[in-house]
């Protein structure tokens, strides 16, 4: 059933398996510790240098902002780039726990790092349902989301993303040529296999 509706959405999006190029890139409450904000600018820019003939560009998200920050680069530079994704125009960045939401006010007060894109995005947050929160549909449709996500940069020629995240490291992995996928702070750099330690402090 999963697959099913992978393929769905795969088809209604107009994919062809390694037609397109892809971008990951995770907010939310990923940026109360752990991350830190890049403009979704700095990801296509990485992507045009990688893979410049691209035409379409897949974007995997849980802030809808990229979305719109990807269209209006296209816009503004005049590219002939076909940009889809799967991302709720509402959501604007996702929350594991509900704790999470307190860190994120921590850093807005202290005007600690990232402070400026958390100022942004908590009017929105405090209305956000945590994951853990969520009834089983929900939970269902947020899963469905992101795996169908994962598989679309999977399958792309070339995705642009963000070693700090798990899922970022993960569809280095998954990704069927992982040579064509780049960390969007150091895109000549491999990741360090041999790294056991926890990853979104180190790179």
């Amino acid at each position: 059933k999963t697959k099913e509706e992978i393929e769905k959405m795969i088809t209604h999006l107009g994919l062809k398996d390694g037609k397109y190029d892809a971008i990951y890139i995770r907010r939310g409450d990923k940026l109360a510790s752990e991350g830190t904000f890049k403009e979704t600018a700095q990801y296509i820019d990485v992507l045009l240098k990688k893979s410049p003939e691209c035409d379409t560009v897949f974007l995997q998200t849980d802030d809808y902002q990229c979305f719109l920050d990807l269209e209006k680069y296209i816009q503004d530079n005049q590219l002939k780039i076909r940009a889809v994704t799967t991302c709720n125009q509402n959501v604007r960045g996702s929350v594991t726990h509900g704790y999470y939401k307190d860190i994120l006010k921590n850093v807005l007060s202290e005007n600690k790092r990232n402070s400026e894109y958390i100022k942004n995005i908590m009017p929105i947050m405090n209305e956000t349902k945590a994951v853990e929160n969520m009834d089983s549909d929900e939970i269902y449709n947020h899963t469905i989301e992101l795996l169908t996500g994962l598989d679309i940069c999977r399958r792309s020629n070339a995705c642009v993303t963000d070693y700090q995240s798990n899922v970022g490291r993960f569809i280095k992995l998954a990704h069927e040529n992982g040579d064509r996928v780049f960390d969007v702070s150091n895109p000549d750099n491999d990741i360090d296999y041999l790294n056991h330690e926890c990853p979104a402090y180190h790179f």
